[in-house]
C-alpha cells in the first residue's frame, strides 16, 4: 500500500493531503455459540482535527513537511460576476463546479509545490491560487468570457459585500479526466472534484473571509407554492396564475440575516404573530424585488400580495452536491414575513428576519470557520515517503486483534480521495500481492534451477577444455573468471528479460484496477530495491552453481582431468 500510494501521489503531482483523526481499537463480542470474537474498529473523521493539533502534527512529520489549516469559504462562482447559475442548469450537470468550498492558508509559498498551469505564486495578501477546474467552470457557466489563462491577474469582487481577491495563478489538476462521466466511479470522482473547489491564500486573506459576514451567498432561491390542493384539476386553468405556478429561480444571489425589523412600512403576513402555526420569522421582500422575480407586468394589488404571502414560501439554500439527476442541498423554506415599499433594498439581497439566529439559522456554516488540516509535502519523494509512513493507517490481519484485545490507539492519517480508496481496497490487494509474490517466487525458483542445471551441464561439457587450460598454466582463478563471466552474462540477460515481463504484468494489473477510476492510481508496484534483491539472488545462485562443479576440478591435476575425459 505505502509504495503504491507514494507512486500515485508522485504520478499525479499531489503535494497536499487532507488529514483525518482516527481511533483504532479492538472490539469484542460473543456470538450465538458463546465464543468471543475479536475484530478491529476504525473511526475516521476529517472533522476530528483541531487547529491546536498543528504543532504536534509538524513534529510527527519530523519537520520535513508543513501543515496548512483550511477554512470554509462559502462563495458561489456567480457571486463575482453579473451572470447567474440557475437550478435547472445545475440539475442537468454534475461535473462543473458552481461554488468555492474552502480556503487553505499558506504561510510560506516558497515551500508550496503544487504545479501551476499558468501565473505565479501569491506575493500579496489579497492574491490567491485557484484550480483549472474552477477556471473552466466559470467559462462553462458563461460567467467569464475568455480563456483560462485570461483569469491570471484578474481581481474578483463580490457584490454587494465588497470582498475581493486577485487570482495570481491557476493550479494544474487532473479534472479533465472526468469529462466522460459514464466511465468513472461517481464516489471517487465526487471526492476528487470537491477537493479542487479550494483557494490557496495567505493567512491575512482568511481574516478578510471571516469578516465578510453581512451577506450570505445563495445558490438556490425559489419561490414555491405551499402544498395547495385542488379538488377539480380540470378547473385549474380558471385559477389565478399565482395558485398554479412555481418560480424555481428568483435570480437572488444574496441573503442578509436581520434580527430587527427595518425602519420602513411593511405589509405584514396575515398570519404574523406568536402561537401555533403563526409566522414569527421569514423573508421580508420589497415590491421591486417581486417585480424582478415575477415580471414587471404583474400588478401588486393588496389581494395579490395577501395570496402570495398566504400560499408561497421562499426556498433558500446553498448547493452541496449532485448524484445523477438528484441534487442535495443545505437550505430551508421561509414564509414571507412581510412586503415593503418597492424602492427599498437596492442591493438586491433578500432580508431574512430571524429573531434567534443561533437556533433558526439556515443552511450556512459561516465563512472563515475552521474546517480541517492539510499535510504539505516537499519536492523530494524519498523524504515524502518517510513522512507519509508517519501518517499511515494500516489494514491489519484479523488475528492481530485477537492477540491484542486491549489495543486502543488514536492518531492522524491522510484523507485524500486516492488514499481513502486505496486504503479501503488494501485488504483485498494484500491478497493479490501475496498471490503475485508467490507466483514470482515459484518462477524465480524455476529460473534459478534452470541456471544451475545449465551451468553444471556447461562445465561438464567443457571439462576437457578446463584440463587443457590448466595444463597450459591457467590458474584456478583464471578458470573461474572465464566460466563465471559466461554465467554472469546469462544471469544479467535473464534478469533484463524478467524486468520487461514484470513491468508488463504490473501495468496490466494496474490497468485492470484503475480503468474505471482516475486520476491514475497505482495499486501494485515493485520498487528498485525489489529488483535489486532479485538480481543479487539470481547472481548468487548462478555463482554457486558455477563454483560447485569447479571446486572438484580445482583439486584435480590437469593430466587427470584430461585423461578422465573422453575427448583426448
Amino acid at each position: 500500500y505505502h509504495d503504491a500510494f507514494v507512486e500515485t501521489l508522485k504520478k499525479n503531482d499531489t503535494y497536499t493531503l487532507k488529514l483525518a483523526k482516527y481511533h483504532e481499537y479492538t472490539d469484542a463480542y460473543t456470538d450465538s455459540r458463546g465464543k468471543t470474537i475479536y475484530r478491529g474498529e476504525q473511526d475516521l473523521s476529517p472533522y476530528g482535527v483541531s487547529i491546536d493539533d498543528i504543532p504536534s502534527l509538524r513534529a510527527q512529520a519530523d519537520g520535513k513537511a508543513d501543515i496548512y489549516p483550511s477554512y470554509t469559504f462559502n462563495k458561489n462562482l456567480h457571486d463575482f460576476f453579473d451572470g447567474f447559475i440557475t437550478e435547472a442548469q445545475l440539475r442537468h450537470n454534475d461535473f462543473y463546479a458552481s461554488k468555492f468550498q474552502e480556503a487553505i492558508a499558506v504561510e510560506n509559498f516558497s515551500t508550496f509545490h503544487l504545479p501551476l498551469l499558468c501565473g505565479n505564486l501569491p506575493t500579496e495578501p489579497n492574491e490567491v491560487l485557484i484550480y483549472d477546474y474552477i477556471a473552466e467552470s466559470l467559462i462553462y457557466w458563461e460567467l467569464f468570457s475568455g480563456e483560462i489563462k485570461d483569469l491570471q491577474g484578474m481581481t474578483l469582487t463580490d457584490n454587494p459585500s465588497g470582498f475581493s481577491m486577485k487570482v495570481s495563478g491557476i493550479l494544474k489538476s487532473g479534472y479533465a479526466q472526468y469529462k466522460d462521466s459514464s466511465r468513472y466511479s461517481y464516489g471517487f470522482r465526487s471526492e476528487y472534484l470537491d477537493s479542487l473547489q479550494s483557494i490557496y491564500c495567505f493567512p491575512e486573506m482568511i481574516a478578510s473571509i471571516a469578516d465578510d459576514t453581512e451577506y450570505l451567498s445563495v445558490s438556490r432561491s425559489g419561490l414555491n407554492r405551499i402544498g395547495y390542493y385542488i379538488e377539480n384539476p380540470e378547473d385549474e386553468s380558471d385559477l389565478p396564475w399565482y395558485l398554479t405556478q412555481d418560480f424555481p429561480n428568483t435570480g437572488i444571489k444574496k441573503a442578509k440575516i436581520i434580527s430587527e425589523l427595518p425602519d420602513c412600512d411593511i405589509t405584514p403576513n396575515p398570519y404574523t404573530g406568536d402561537g401555533f402555526n403563526r409566522v414569527s420569522y421569514g423573508v421580508i421582500v420589497s415590491k421591486k424585488q417581486l417585480k424582478k422575480i415575477l415580471g414587471n407586468d404583474v400588478e401588486l394589488t393588496d389581494e395579490f400580495l395577501e395570496e402570495l404571502m398566504t400560499n408561497y414560501r421562499f426556498e433558500l439554500g446553498n448547493r452541496v452536491y449532485s448524484m445523477g439527476d438528484v441534487s442535495f442541498w443545505f437550505g430551508a423554506d421561509y414564509y414571507i414575513y412581510g412586503i415593503t415599499d418597492e424602492d427599498t433594498y437596492e442591493d438586491g439581497a433578500l432580508r431574512v428576519y430571524i429573531t434567534n439566529p443561533e437556533n433558526d439559522m439556515f443552511f450556512y456554516t459561516p465563512s472563515g470557520t475552521f474546517d480541517g488540516l492539510y499535510l504539505s509535502l516537499s519536492d523530494n519523494w524519498n523524504t515524502n515517503s518517510e513522512v507519509l509512513r508517519n501518517f499511515e493507517l494500516s489494514v491489519r490481519a484479523t488475528n492481530f486483534y485477537e492477540q491484542n484485545p486491549d489495543y486502543d490507539v488514536t492518531g492522524y492519517t491522510n484523507y485524500s480521495p486516492a488514499g481513502i480508496l486505496m486504503r479501503s481496497a488494501d485488504f483485498y490487494l494484500k491478497n493479490v500481492r501475496d498471490f503475485a509474490k508467490n507466483i514470482i517466487l515459484y518462477v524465480a525458483i524455476v529460473a534459478v534451477l534452470g541456471i544451475i542445471f545449465f551451468t553444471v551441464n556447461t562445465i561438464k561439457k567443457n571439462t576437457y577444455k578446463i584440463g587443457v587450460l590448466k595444463t597450459l598454466g591457467a590458474r584456478n582463478i583464471d578458470v573461474t573468471v572465464i566460466f563465471g563471466l559466461e554465467t554472469l552474462f546469462l544471469s544479467v540477460v535473464a534478469f533484463l528479460i524478467s524486468i520487461g515481463v514484470s513491468i508488463f504484468l504490473m501495468k496490466g494489473i494496474n490497468y485492470n484496477f484503475t480503468k474505471n477510476i482516475d486520476p491514475s492510481l497505482v495499486f501494485f508496484s515493485i520498487g528498485a530495491l525489489d529488483f535489486l534483491v532479485t538480481f543479487l539472488l539470481s547472481v548468487t545462485a548462478s555463482v554457486i552453481a558455477a563454483l560447485a562443479p569447479l571446486v572438484k576440478l580445482y583439486f584435480t591435476s590437469p593430466i587427470s582431468i584430461v585423461k578422465s575425459n573422453n575427448r583426448k
